[in-house]
């Protein structure tokens, strides 16, 4: 019997609210590293090798694995020789479950220090999974060693510190020379009061360091962090710190 257009178009509508009443996907899917700890080591030449274990309730469909330096704060543009390691990766999946193996080569000229691993994924349905995030430490075999900070004139665990300060380190290094010099004050691990950062371009391999540190009324009285960090040209660090007590 031939549907009238009456008919048909009450079909139409029919299907359209039987979709509309479905329910949607609103689950999120699941990511799993099955090899690594929380905090992996790895040297230059290595590859970082990763077991990864991907579920959704009904289809998954993509994921992305992110390699990014984690410095702390300083420039790394300009590095002589060594430069951050950095990788992304996207992969299609398909299913419910699927497992993934990546092989992620360490180059050679990686500086060394601290590195993030962000895997993410989403299903078919656009949900995203809870990101997955481990911290990679990278040692850069050409040289392996810190640099080395000797004080000549710096102050000491709980002194008092107001007015004009003079700070003075002598600093050597063995291998890829002296990069970056950074002087701070932190009130907290986030709460900096100052810092400034001196770039040797040349990167001599022995440095002897003098700055003149004004305890200003715009830092708040009271304990503080005070540190001269070195960096080489493969970034090796060297901290020299002291708790101290600020009085502007």
């Amino acid at each position: 019997m031939k549907k009238n257009r009456f008919q048909s178009v009450g079909l139409g509508i029919f299907l359209a609210l039987l979709s509309a009443c479905a329910p949607q996907d609103r689950e999120k899917p699941v990511i799993a590293l099955e090899n690594l700890t929380d905090s992996v080591r790895l040297a230059t030449g290595d590859t970082l090798e990763l077991h990864l274990r991907f579920s959704d309730n009904q289809k998954l469909a993509q994921y992305k694995i992110d390699i990014h330096e984690a410095f702390d704060g300083h420039t790394h543009g300009k590095i002589y020789r060594a430069r951050p390691w950095s990788r992304i990766k996207i992969g299609d999946l398909s299913g419910t479950l699927q497992k993934v193996i990546e092989k992620i080569p360490v180059f050679d000229s990686a500086a060394a220090g601290p590195y993030h691993l962000i895997v993410r994924a989403v299903d078919a349905a656009g949900n995203e999974a809870e990101f997955l995030l481990k911290t990679l430490i990278v040692k850069n075999l050409y040289d392996t060693l810190a640099p080395e900070i000797s004080p000549t004139d710096f102050p000491t665990d709980g002194q008092t510190l107001s007015g004009t300060v003079n700070l003075a380190v002598d600093i050597s290094d063995n291998q890829s020379g002296i990069y970056i010099i950074r002087t701070s004050i932190r009130r907290s691990a986030t709460q900096i009061l100052y810092s400034v950062s001196d770039t040797l371009n040349d990167q001599p391999m022995t440095f002897s360091y003098t700055h003149l540190l004004n305890i200003t009324t715009s830092m708040p009285p009271g304990p503080a962090t005070l540190a001269v960090e070195v960096w080489d040209g493969t970034f090796n660090l060297t901290r020299l710190q002291k708790s101290v007590n600020l009085s502007p």
